[in-house]
């Protein structure tokens, strides 16, 4: 199967290192809308939870995905939760959330770091949407691109949520064929329901 992205955030002392393999480096990024409607949420009997005592968070996994740890340090932690099987971080898949919990951000602020990645985004793809909200202890911050890709559109959203008061940012980004995004959606609105961050850490 011919690749078609993934995201990888290998973490380097208190850095992120991030991975687009092509054809993402030469595909062209436009703004997406979501849909006036979303269909119904996947029941909870279709979601494992998984807990991180280390980094006091538990995820959903979905029936029949795949889970991979990537990295895991004083300085945070990298997970994936993929529709396709992956083994290593160089695996790519067409489905899936990759999350990076980061800790000590070389002296930035979590929500001051956040920025600064959205802003390097933003200087290769000027058409990404963002959105900005407040969720205490959390600032968050939301992007959403389109990506032309040899095998049709994929769509990335990212989520930031940054704890300045913990020093800690959580990172998510969830991307998804576009022709899959009326089950797509539904599905990564209910892992965001059931996942569960400590504001204390």
């Amino acid at each position: 199967m011919k690749r078609i992205l993934v995201l990888t955030f290998l973490f380097l002392t208190a850095a992120v290192h991030a991975q687009t393999p092509s054809p993402a480096a030469t595909a062209t990024a436009t703004a997406t809308a979501t849909p006036a409607s979303t269909p119904a949420a996947p029941p909870a009997a279709d979601f494992t939870d998984k807990e991180f005592p280390s980094v006091k968070a538990t995820l959903a996994i979905p029936k029949g995905w795949f889970f991979f740890e990537l990295k895991s340090t004083d300085l945070g932690a990298s997970y994936l939760i993929t529709k396709e099987k992956v083994e290593s971080e160089y695996d790519s898949f067409k489905t899936g959330m990759t999350l990076n919990i980061i800790r000590g951000q070389n002296g930035y602020k979590p929500s001051e770091f956040a920025k600064s990645l959205i802003e390097q985004s933003q200087e290769k793809d000027e058409n990404s949407k963002i959105e900005t909200s407040d969720e205490p202890p959390y600032k968050v911050y939301k992007t959403t691109q389109t990506i032309e890709t040899d095998e049709g559109k994929l769509v990335m959203l990212t989520l930031f949520k940054a704890n300045d008061k913990s020093g800690t940012l959580y990172h998510f980004t969830w991307q998804y064929p576009q022709k899959e995004e009326a089950q797509a959606l539904p599905l990564w609105n209910e892992m965001l329901k059931r996942i569960k961050i400590d504001p204390a850490f």
